[in-house]
């Protein structure tokens, strides 16, 4: 995927509503929004369920928190 500037890849694994994302795989290209890019993988690396909502994917903490969301 795109986190903004830099590709990531991760591989991942679907178990009973639980989503698990290994370590990702990232580019180095240096961008002026940074800062954007560095919590979004933060966040990502925090999934630890996920649900749809109509069209949203919602991706969520342990706690349950909507923490990334996107659409179909």
């Amino acid at each position: 995927g795109s986190a903004g500037c830099n590709k990531f890849s991760s591989s991942y694994t679907l178990e009973k509503g639980k989503i698990n994302l290994g370590n990702a795989a990232v580019t180095k290209m240096y961008c002026t929004f940074m800062h954007i890019e560095t919590k979004f993988l933060k966040a990502l690396a925090e999934v630890d369920t996920y649900r749809y909502d109509g069209d949203e994917l919602l991706l969520l903490d342990e706690n349950k928190n909507v923490i990334l969301k996107g659409k179909k």
